[in-house]
């Protein structure tokens, strides 16, 4: 249906010799944009959200951070529509989760890719993948240190700038999966 980056296309183009023109850009990015479109004003209450995959959550940084003034630290594990509100809630993501990086792009809401352990290439592959589709791509995860500042975090948060084409990804995905991606509208 579609591949993440181009990083993804590029390793795949060899394997498979029929591999046709196929959209790039992660489906998360639609479920962001649809977002987006439902809530187009948001007030901005924190300066930062920090949203910290699973494995992070316990590092030294992240409990800095969230003692600073502004600074509230997202579970990925809360439910969908309370974690959506909490991230729109911020004026900046910085994030060691790709899916809270392609949902802070989607909202336009300038972020930060963050790694809190040892480089490691697999792992950075994905998120080089992303960056391959942006006009401002993050060379390199900001490594915090012990005692971070959210100023600084927020300081150099961007948006990236994705050249997505939303309407050939869209028009990719089989309508049951578009369906599945797509948020219930409370009436």
């Amino acid at each position: 249906w579609a591949l993440r980056g181009k990083l993804t296309y590029d390793l795949l183009k060899p394997e498979v010799s029929a591999l046709r023109d196929v959209p790039l850009g992660d489906p998360l990015y639609l479920v962001g944009r649809r977002l987006a479109t439902l809530a187009p004003s948001r007030p901005v209450t924190h300066r930062l959200g920090v949203v910290p995959r699973t494995a992070d959550r316990a590092h030294p940084a992240i409990a800095r951070l969230r003692s600073q003034e502004g600074v509230q630290v997202l579970d990925t594990r809360a439910p969908a529509l309370e974690f959506f509100a909490r991230m729109m809630a911020c004026e900046a993501i910085a994030s060691s989760s790709l899916s809270a990086l392609i949902l802070a792009e989607a909202l336009g809401i300038p972020n930060l890719w963050l790694d809190f352990g040892a480089e490691d290439a697999e792992r950075a592959f994905e998120f080089h993948d992303w960056f391959s589709l942006a006009g401002r791509p993050q060379a390199a995860p900001l490594r915090p240190v012990a005692e971070p500042h959210a100023s600084d975090l927020v300081a150099v948060s961007v948006p990236h700038e994705m050249k997505i084409d939303e309407r050939a990804l869209r028009g990719a995905l089989p309508r049951a999966a578009l369906d599945d991606l797509s948020l219930p509208i409370k009436k």
